[in-house]
């Protein structure tokens, strides 16, 4: 099903999934949000849209250790990410991919983001199993299976609020409505993805207040936390300290907490390297920089960017 937008991309961006869905079988939900479409071929989303301006940046990789870590905090997710992914031999691998799809979903021509939603869907049928052992407020036996709507919006809530935090830090400074239109763009992506459009917070005031108790309540690393974050460091090898310093300064205070047993702690000596590092990534002038350094791949693959 994959069409790939007229001014690219050369090859199919979905291939390495070896996953095909039938437009013909389109959910509903994934329907309705394409009725809504003024131009399928700029996608869902479009070149004024604040979902482009800060997800194109390859800046925000710099906060991918602090999502991930956010993401398996939660113990359901963790559990779920230990028993039917790779995460134990291709961790980084795991998580490249994974940004591939949500890249061709931001940035691809209406279709191809429907058939990266699709698989993400079809991915995700199969994810279904029990806490292996107790983990914070969670016992073991408890289900989870990757349809869950508490499950599938707290790992979008990272990837929104460690998004903007990305940006904010390292590329430019946005306004309150501009900040308040992410969050409603963001929301058409996870809606695509599954995640009910009534699962959402009203306002991104109200999404933060969501995002603070589910922190409170949910963040604990189970046995299936710990085997992620030690995988995940380890196979950062030399990069591992790097990645404790700007995941530790990346999250939100509440939920290093949970994470300083890994290293993830913000001393008085880190914090300074941290600002010294983000003020220096900050003062690099954009214009100045190629576009294969600046912009995410996808973003440029999908010929956005010209």
């Amino acid at each position: 099903m994959a069409i790939p937008h007229p001014r690219g991309p050369t090859s199919d961006p979905l291939a390495d999934f070896g996953i095909e869905v039938d437009a013909d079988e389109m959910p509903d939900d994934i329907a309705d949000l394409v009725a809504d479409v003024d131009d399928p071929a700029t996608g869902f989303f479009g070149p004024c849209s604040v979902m482009w301006r800060v997800n194109r940046e390859n800046a925000l990789f710099l906060v991918g250790v602090s999502s991930v870590l956010l993401q398996v905090g939660h113990p359901m997710v963790s559990a779920a990410g230990i028993e039917h992914s790779d995460f134990d031999e291709d961790l980084m691998g795991r998580f490249e991919r994974t940004f591939d799809i949500v890249d061709t979903i931001v940035f691809g021509d209406v279709e191809t983001a429907v058939e990266a939603a699709m698989i993400v869907r079809r991915m995700h049928e199969s994810v279904v199993g029990e806490l292996p052992g107790d983990a914070g407020r969670f016992e073991a036996g408890d289900g989870y299976y990757a349809e869950r709507p508490d499950l599938m919006l707290w790992v979008h809530a990272t990837l929104i609020d460690q998004s903007l935090v990305g940006y904010e830090t390292y590329v430019d400074d946005l306004t309150d409505a501009e900040r308040e239109r992410y969050y409603e763009q963001s929301q058409i992506f996870g809606r695509l993805m599954g995640v009910p459009a009534e699962a959402y917070p009203e306002t991104l005031a109200d999404f933060y207040d969501y995002y603070e108790r589910a922190i409170e309540t949910d963040l604990a690393i189970g046995e299936a936390g710990e085997d992620v974050v030690e995988t995940l460091f380890d196979q950062l090898g030399p990069l591992a300290p790097v990645a404790r310093v700007l995941g530790a300064g990346s999250m939100p205070a509440g939920a290093r907490e949970e994470f300083e047993q890994f290293g993830l702690t913000m001393t008085p000596t880190r914090k300074r390297l941290f600002d010294v590092f983000t003020r220096s990534i900050r003062a690099v002038p954009l214009w100045a920089l190629p576009d294969s350094v600046r912009y995410r791949e996808k973003f440029r693959l999908f010929g956005r960017h010209e």
